[in-house]
């Protein structure tokens, strides 16, 4: 069982022309916190938006959010930031802008630098701080294959092993992974988006999201086949507290909700204030001993535009 301790938002401009906001991630950082997402945009797929960043120094109290990297505004999208333990932290990104082709693609930007720079693997929920360097369980380029990475210094991927997801149909699409480690430091969890290929299907039938897990137990050489966790719905975030295994994703089926299942048990509903299927990619962060905030995005009236919005939770 869980208890809600208070909801708010980030931001929310449901009546402003490029009011959307969606895709936010969150990462404790010096004792507070940071919520990066995509702002600024007009539509859910368009040639507008900027990486957003927002900090906290209690997690009902938030900055006014800030436009992180000022370079671009070409359909940046999917912004995951990673704490780094040495200072500062990691954003990671992908830009849909098919019209910009030097900036179409992947991207990354460490706090601590002055421009962004290209990379080779994306995924909503970015990079988990992992043996000493930035690592992801992503999407590669092109070939769309669900990698786990090392980033270098300078942004650049070291791919370390491959999920082997079963490609004998092209009816189905995987991406959008996410990646824990576990007590053990070279055990990994990753969970992983299914959808179909079809963008009608997709449209038309999204009850068929579902999320599927694999695993690793030599620091992410080899991995698993994925397997189906009965869960519809997604994308997915998995947090880990101690003896807890934390799974964040929306179901996208009415009722529209965002859930969280906690060691696998039955899902709990952490806000179903949801008027239509755009909404979701919750990401969550412990804050205090059963104390968690999930962020997330959603729209409160079918005719407004999403914004990022919060709860403040904790396992009762």
């Amino acid at each position: 069982m869980i208890k809600i301790i208070e909801r708010g938002s980030i931001f929310n401009a449901p009546t402003m022309t490029n009011g959307m906001a969606a895709w936010p991630d969150i990462t404790p950082i010096n004792g507070g916190l940071v919520c990066t997402f995509s702002g600024y945009r007009r539509m859910h797929v368009g040639y507008d938006g900027h990486v957003m960043i927002a900090y906290a120094r209690m997690a009902n109290y938030w900055s006014m959010p800030q436009i992180f990297c000022k370079r671009f505004g070409a359909d940046e999208r999917d912004p995951g930031v990673c704490g780094d333990p040495r200072g500062g932290f990691f954003v990671t990104w992908f830009c849909g802008d098919f019209s910009l082709p030097k900036y179409h693609g992947q991207w990354c930007q460490h706090s601590n630098w002055k421009e962004p720079r290209k990379t080779t693997l994306a995924t909503p929920h970015g990079c988990i701080w992992y043996k000493n360097a930035f690592h992801m369980l992503g999407v590669t380029g092109k070939s769309a294959r669900i990698v786990f990475g090392k980033f270098d210094k300078l942004g650049k991927v070291e791919e370390v092993g491959e999920v082997p997801c079963d490609r004998s149909s092209k009816e189905w699409h995987w991406t959008e992974p996410h990646v824990a480690a576990l007590s053990d430091p070279n055990e990994l969890v990753g969970y992983i988006r299914r959808e179909p290929s079809s963008k009608r299907d997709w449209v038309d039938h999204d009850s068929v999201l579902t999320i599927w897990q694999t695993l690793s137990s030599n620091g992410g050489k080899t991995w698993t086949v994925p397997t189906p966790t009965g869960i519809r719905g997604g994308p997915p975030h998995i947090a880990i507290a101690g003896d807890k295994r934390i799974l964040t994703y929306a179901q996208r089926e009415k009722p529209y909700s965002i859930r969280a299942e906690i060691n696998g048990k039955t899902p709990e509903i952490i806000d179903d204030n949801i008027a239509r299927m755009d909404h979701g990619y919750p990401a969550t962060s412990q804050i205090g001993v059963d104390d968690f905030i999930t962020v997330y995005y959603a729209a409160r009236k079918k005719k407004w535009r999403t914004g990022i919005f919060y709860t403040i939770w904790k396992i009762a």
